[in-house]
């Protein structure tokens, strides 16, 4: 059987020469659980950047620096540091059309704040000026999450609790219609969401499974999302619903 074919969006870099580039640990962890990852660099047409995700088997959303608070109207915080703008905007259409099309999707970190963006929600731009637990605290594991017990991810790694790393300092906030909270930190800083649509195969974690891939439960939700690949299709868009659903460019 052909291994599934998985898209990962990337980052930007500016310098004397700009560049898109992938962390190799996205690559190896979705290569490990037995899918083939396809770097996705940044588009600036919306019909393209949907091309890229029509040739896929499924789609893996990586982390990233801050979205522009002004797509939710507010002010910048002292401690936002903005991604690229060209990233921004690729991923706003991204990530908005791979939800409409059903893409088989795992999404880390900032690709699940910049889901619950297009869908509708907002975040919390500095959330350890707010909350009593630091969730800047490394790689590693960081702090225990609980788990909704009928949600996805408890079927997934089969766990009710789960020690994350943590690299962030947004968070959702407010969640839109489509997406349910089902894992929370002790602070109630919101660490995973899940669709509505049981049948959407889609799953969203604020931590980074790709650098605790040595982790039974980090291979589950890899070995998962590439289950998923294999087993759904994506639905086809037209191209009037694809200028439609990129209100950002």
């Amino acid at each position: 059987m052909a291994k599934p074919v998985i898209g990962i969006s990337a980052d930007i870099t500016h310098g004397q020469f700009d560049r898109h580039f992938v962390y190799e640990h996205y690559l190896d962890a979705i290569e490990h659980a037995g899918g083939v990852p396809v770097i996705l660099p940044p588009l600036m047409r919306p019909e393209r950047v949907y091309r890229q995700l029509e040739v896929l088997d499924g789609f893996f959303g990586i982390g990233s620096d801050d979205f522009d608070p002004g797509l939710f109207g507010e002010d910048r915080h002292p401690h936002t540091r903005l991604m690229p703008r060209r990233r921004q905007e690729h991923d706003l259409v991204l990530l908005n059309l791979v939800w409409n099309m059903r893409l088989p999707s795992l999404m880390v970190c900032g690709s699940m704040q910049g889901l619950n963006l297009v869908l509708g929600g907002d975040l919390d731009q500095h959330i350890d000026s707010e909350t009593s637990h630091k969730h800047m605290d490394g790689l590693e594991f960081a702090h225990p999450i609980k788990i909704n017990k009928t949600s996805r991810l408890a079927k997934v790694t089969g766990r009710h609790k789960l020690d994350v790393n943590s690299l962030h300092h947004q968070a959702v906030r407010i969640v839109p219609e489509g997406l349910v909270v089902v894992a929370e930190a002790s602070d109630g800083v919101i660490e995973a969401l899940e669709p509505v649509d049981e049948a959407h195969p889609l799953l969203a974690v604020q931590w980074h499974p790709e650098r605790m891939a040595h982790t039974d439960d980090a291979r589950a939700i890899f070995e998962w999302s590439i289950d998923e690949s294999i087993r759904s299709r994506p639905l086809p868009i037209s191209d009037k619903e694809v200028v439609r659903l990129s209100p950002f460019i």
